[in-house]
């Protein structure tokens, strides 16, 4: 806690409270309190005083206080899945903190998925309005001892899914669509034995994508017999046992469709340290977009999502909920991804079936 100087060298062992701060920076209390709580409101003259101010007297606001004053807590919930450690995740995670952080908001981690203790403490928190509202990233509501989040009474936005169970606005991309890209990418190359590796079973964008990997291949006329599927869960260690199943088949599908970047990658790897080649023995698209994916090599091709807008665009619509101006709660805004062409794809290349292996294939 700072102290105020008495101004002969010697420091009062008064706390420093706002009334100090708005006489340092020639404000009113008020004004201070505004700067602090929606520094959005305040005039950046007068924002940059006051700042200026709680740094030279190193002051620390009453936080329980200012928010029983304020009955806004300043704070967000992000409700992201179990397994954020993927790259995906990570950079929308950077993109609502950012997003937030510019309007004066702090933002809270979690995952009410992870396990019933945590999912207790998260929705506690919104019962208790210790947090102000609630990004939910994995379109489910988990309930714990009959409450969830969106019965909490807090404004809730969605992205990434569509909330199950529920009516909030939500920022999505067209999974199904895309989904439908990647194969018209590899068919359009000649390929037509294709393997889907899939993301958590039953998941939104899994169920969505799976739907446009099949709808793709029946349009392109393409065999049932020549169709394989791996289960994944969008992680790299998955796309790891993925591409172990992939090696140790034949005849190989020479197409390899991916739910996810990270299972792209790991499949990647683990077929060259099997001895396959991309795209020379196989070529693989991936779905996300993720910077690992250009630096790899070969660079992966890929179904880029717009992570920097769909925070920007999530952000917006919590702060327009906050600030008393929410939309319609069925609100859906389809954000556009983009085909980023790489070096993982080439035509098939034919090749005769080895002797001393017997056909095996993937279900």
């Amino acid at each position: 806690m700072g102290r105020l100087s008495d101004g002969a060298g010697s420091e009062s062992s008064k706390p420093v409270n706002i009334r100090d701060v708005a006489l340092r920076a020639g404000v009113s209390t008020a004004t201070v309190s505004r700067a602090l709580a929606t520094p959005e409101r305040v005039r950046a003259a007068l924002r940059s005083r006051v700042e200026a101010a709680v740094r030279e007297l190193e002051y620390t606001p009453n936080l329980a206080a200012r928010t029983l004053r304020a009955g806004a807590s300043r704070m967000i919930l992000i409700d992201a899945p179990h397994r954020i450690g993927g790259s995906f995740f990570a950079g929308l995670l950077t993109s609502l903190d950012e997003a937030f952080t510019a309007h004066g908001y702090t933002c809270i981690v979690g995952s009410t998925e992870q396990s019933d203790e945590k999912a207790r403490r998260l929705i506690e928190l919104a019962y208790a309005r210790q947090i102000d509202g609630a990004v939910v990233l994995t379109g489910m509501a988990t309930r714990i001892d009959g409450r969830s989040l969106v019965e909490a009474n807090i404004p809730i936005v969605s992205i990434c899914a569509e909330l199950k169970g529920a009516r909030s606005p939500c920022v999505v991309v067209d999974d199904e669509f895309w989904a439908v890209r990647q194969v018209e990418l590899l068919v359009a190359l000649g390929h037509r034995r294709l393997l889907y590796v899939g993301g958590v079973e039953g998941n939104y964008n899994e169920v969505r994508r799976r739907r446009g990997f099949k709808r793709a291949a029946r349009a392109a006329r393409l065999a049932a017999r020549d169709l394989s599927f791996a289960s994944g869960d969008y992680s790299l260690d998955s796309g790891v046992e993925a591409g172990r199943a992939f090696a140790a088949v034949f005849p190989r599908p020479s197409g390899v469709v991916c739910a996810s970047d990270d299972m792209a990658l790991g499949f990647m790897g683990f077929a060259a340290a099997a001895g396959l080649k991309c795209p020379e023995d196989y070529s693989i698209v991936g779905f996300d977009g993720i910077d690992y994916g250009r630096n790899w090599t070969p660079s992966l091709a890929t179904i880029a999502q717009p992570r920097g807008e769909m925070g920007r665009v999530g952000a917006d619509l919590m702060l327009r909920a906050l600030g008393g101006a929410p939309l319609p709660p069925d609100t859906k805004i389809v954000l556009d991804c983009s085909l980023q062409l790489g070096g993982s794809t080439a035509p098939p290349r034919v090749t005769g079936a080895p002797r001393r292996r017997a056909p095996r294939r993937l279900t």
